[in-house]
């Protein structure tokens, strides 16, 4: 998986975040729709924030006509940014739909106060690059029941939203506590709705489906 940048020279002379191609990278890692990787990523220049956006154009039509896998595979990159952003020592604040008017462009992330890097976090990140799609035969053992309690009651453990009160902009999270819930029919163009400054897009072969 490479990533390229993209700066109209209009906006060059804004340094480009030292730490963005760090986390393109990781968010690139992330599974995605039959490895569609329907997203693109803004440097806000200096490290000032991290945009995750929907890229319309890569959605699936016939088979994710209201783009809802779409999305949830640019969540799966917002996490792989949350956790390189936490294996860099900060804690990741997130905003979610921070421009109403732009369904496409989901979720920006900035830099909050230092945090240690636990065992734990770095445990995570490397795992970013060694996941992959498993397309054969699961084992005959079966899981742990141990396992599949603790699967299923992490989320209860959690509050009703990680995300910083904050920061909330209606969401869409179905968990009590996280605010209104966000219109499931805004489209999503099939092209991007303006060109970015700092634009970080995957290039070749990264996450798989």
């Amino acid at each position: 998986m490479s990533v390229s940048y993209a700066v109209p020279a209009s906006l060059d002379p804004v340094p480009r975040g030292r730490a963005a191609f760090h986390l393109a990278r990781a968010a690139g890692c992330a599974p995605s729709v039959h490895n569609t990787q329907p997203w693109f990523f803004v440097d806000e220049g200096r490290d000032h924030g991290f945009e995750v956006h929907a890229d319309g154009g890569r959605r699936l039509p016939l088979t994710d006509p209201a783009g809802r896998e779409m999305v949830i595979s640019c969540g799966a990159a917002l996490f792989n940014v949350r956790v390189a952003v936490r294996n860099l020592g900060f804690r990741p604040v997130v905003t979610l739909l921070p421009v109403p008017a732009d369904p496409a462009f989901l979720a920006r992330v900035g830099w909050g106060a230092h945090a240690k890097v636990t065992d734990r976090v770095r445990e995570t990140e490397r795992a970013l690059t060694r996941r992959h799609t498993q397309r054969g035969l699961f084992g005959p053992a079966p899981l742990p029941w141990s396992l599949i309690e603790e699967l299923r009651d992490r989320p209860a453990r959690r509050a009703p939203c990680s995300i910083p009160s904050t920061t909330r902009r209606s969401c869409g999270c179905w968990r009590s506590g996280c605010g209104p819930r966000s219109p499931s029919t805004v489209p999503i163009p099939d092209t991007p709705p303006r060109s970015a400054a700092g634009r970080v897009t995957p290039g070749g072969p990264g996450g798989s489906g």
